[in-house]
């Protein structure tokens, strides 16, 4: 047989049954197991993969990081700056809160509820606004909301009264003489309890119904029934004489009128029995007066103008002064008007923005906050703070006629700032002293020629220069400031040829004054540091006493009459305090505004009146009789 018909036969040799079996059995196995893996790889394709899990670590970390740098910026804030711990603290605060909601979402995203973040964040924020309405900021940068719906006082702003009827005046005398009677009737009872208390320890009960004859305290004694001027009659925030008693209790303190007025953080100027302010009225800026025994409006003088800053509020800035029977005001947009207080009527204006060839838009962004200093009155002429662009010669102040708005003169090259000008004797010599955006200066009340200048940093529109500047003795200046500015004390020298200005200290963390000015009783300054009450000794540059920080009067105002202190809290409290050099001593603390106030008050005699954005009251203390 052939060999390859042998090797054919041999490859079809029939394999034997058990060959068979172990052959089908081997191949069921392999396809068991492919099926296997193939079901085992669809499984593994069709299940997803296990999501890591969020770290809860760095929220935690967030929270405690915030925590920690609240608390140290508060803690430190008293020495430091309590608008830049508020700042700190709510950067700390939101990214804090932004590890959580971030955490919140992943963690809810596991099991399908990631929207719940997102949805609770909008509805809140939408909720709120609903609810509330943005209302400005406090001067330490802390935001204002007020209820929206929350019930309105019922009382609008007064207007230009009309000539009444025979009945009418009948009740208004009616009215007033009810007044009257009531007052008479509080005086009497409080003499009758002898509750009055004697001078000058005020808080000592008086031990007869008549007060004491006055001490003498020397020095200028300004006339009980006027306050001229930005600051008071001598343009410094002092009265030599205090014409009213330190009441021992509110109960001898009287409401004599409250009205609702217009916006605005000016302050009033009395004289003939009239408190003359400015406001916003609608579109408008006026220049009101006021009754000063009852607060019914007298007048109303008004020119187009508005102004509104985010921060910064709505309405004039600025105080009137009072001259030989005409009003002299500047307006938050720049208008200057002159009218006679008897009956409010128009003498003549000027525009300072075409006075200091600005454009609108350069006058917005040299004060963003309004325009601020208010006018002073010296020798026949009304001196204000004018500025210009960069490129303007003479004209960081200008004075005018007072009887005509003529330019007189014109003078200095620097920027302006919010700070009004102040008249003061240095050297010997009757000078104008401009505290500007970078600078402070002295000009020759004659020609306005700059006689000396220094170096105090600022920008109007960040680290604002807003206090004016202050006499200390013959020679010197005191400017303070906040935004770590703190104050100096500067020697001013005549040198026959040259004038010289000597910085004799400066202390960045001492007299922090924002809005308010440092009240100088001889070598002694009081002043609101920081939003809190300091006595400072101006010779030895050293913190003699704090106020408590509980009581602190924030971005507020403080005057100086004689011994004691009057204190208008920002948040409206008005509070008396014993002007001494040993230690805080609050008298008095009345509940008078309830809203963000950061006008100067007004004393006269024995009124005090302070007003804010919103209202405007009168106090009647008791007086000396």
């Amino acid at each position: 047989m052939p060999s390859n018909q042998r090797r054919t036969q041999v490859a079809r040799k029939p394999s034997s049954p058990m060959s068979d079996q172990i052959a089908n059995k081997h191949e069921d196995s392999e396809h068991a197991l492919g099926a296997a893996s193939a079901k085992t790889n669809v499984a593994a394709k069709a299940k997803p993969k296990a999501k890591a899990k969020p770290r809860k670590a760095p929220a935690i970390a967030a929270c405690v990081i915030a925590t920690l740098v609240v608390a140290a910026s508060q803690w430190r804030a008293s020495d430091g700056d309590y608008q830049m711990a508020n700042l700190a603290s709510y950067a700390a605060v939101l990214i804090a809160g932004i590890f959580v909601a971030v955490l919140l979402y992943r963690l809810l995203r596991r099991v399908g509820y990631g929207y719940i973040v997102p949805v609770t964040i909008i509805t809140s924020i939408a909720g709120f606004a609903l609810l509330f309405q943005y209302d400005g900021v406090t001067g330490e940068m802390v935001p204002i909301f007020r209820y929206r719906f929350a019930k309105a006082d019922g009382q609008a702003l007064q207007t230009i009264p009309q000539p009444s009827s025979e009945k009418s005046s009948a009740e208004n005398h009616s009215a007033e003489q009810s007044t009257a009677d009531t007052n008479t009737a509080n005086t009497n009872t409080a003499d009758t309890n002898n509750q009055q208390p004697s001078h000058p320890d005020a808080l000592a009960p008086s031990n007869t119904a008549t007060a004491p004859p006055r001490p003498s305290t020397g020095g200028l004694v300004a006339n009980s029934d006027s306050w001229q001027q930005f600051l008071g009659p001598n343009r410094n925030g002092v009265l030599a004489r205090r014409e009213f008693q330190i009441p021992q209790s509110i109960d001898q303190v009287t409401e004599r009128w409250k009205i609702n007025i217009g916006a605005g953080w000016a302050s009033f100027a009395v004289a003939d029995g009239k408190a003359i302010t400015l406001e916003q009225r609608d579109d408008q800026e006026a220049l009101t007066a006021y009754d000063l025994n009852t607060g019914t409006l007298q007048w109303i003088q008004t020119v187009p103008g508005f102004h509104h800053d985010t921060l910064g509020g709505t309405g004039p800035r600025s105080t009137p002064a009072i001259h030989q029977g005409k009003v002299y005001a500047t307006t938050a947009r720049g208008k200057l008007l002159c009218v006679n207080v008897s009956d409010g009527k128009p003498v003549w204006s000027q525009d300072l923005i075409k006075l200091g060839r600005w454009t609108l838009e350069q006058f917005d962004a040299a004060v963003t906050w309004g325009y601020a200093p208010s006018p002073l009155i010296a020798d026949d002429l009304c001196i204000v703070c004018v500025g210009g662009p960069n490129e303007s010669k003479r004209s960081t102040i200008a004075a005018l006629d007072i009887n005509t708005g003529d330019v007189i003169w014109t003078g200095g090259e620097d920027q302006i700032s919010y700070a009004s000008p102040q008249l003061m004797t240095l050297a010997g010599q009757r000078q104008i002293v401009c505290v500007n955006e970078k600078t402070v200066s002295g000009h020759s009340l004659v020609d306005g020629d700059m006689l000396w200048s220094f170096s105090w940093p600022g920008q109007s529109n960040a680290a604002a220069n807003c206090a004016a500047a202050i006499p200390v003795g013959d020679d010197q200046v005191l400017v303070g400031k906040h935004y770590g500015g703190g104050s100096t004390l500067v020697k001013i020298f005549d040198q026959g040829d040259k004038w010289q200005a000597k910085q004799l200290w400066h202390k960045p963390s001492m007299l922090k004054t924002k809005f308010n000015h440092t009240c100088v009783q001889g070598n002694i300054g009081f002043g609101l540091s920081n939003g809190i009450l300091e006595a400072v000794d101006l010779n030895e540059a050293r913190i003699l006493w704090r106020e408590p920080r509980r009581t602190r009067a924030q971005a507020g105002q403080v005057l100086l009459v004689e011994d004691t202190l009057v204190i208008q809290a920002e948040y409206g409290d008005l509070v008396l305090a014993k002007a001494s050099e040993e230690d805080y001593q609050e008298l008095l603390r009345i509940e008078a505004l309830d809203s963000k106030t950061w006008n100067i008050p007004t004393v006269v005699g024995n009124l005090i009146l302070v007003r804010n954005d919103r209202q405007a009251i009168c106090y009647q203390l008791p007086s000396w009789q």
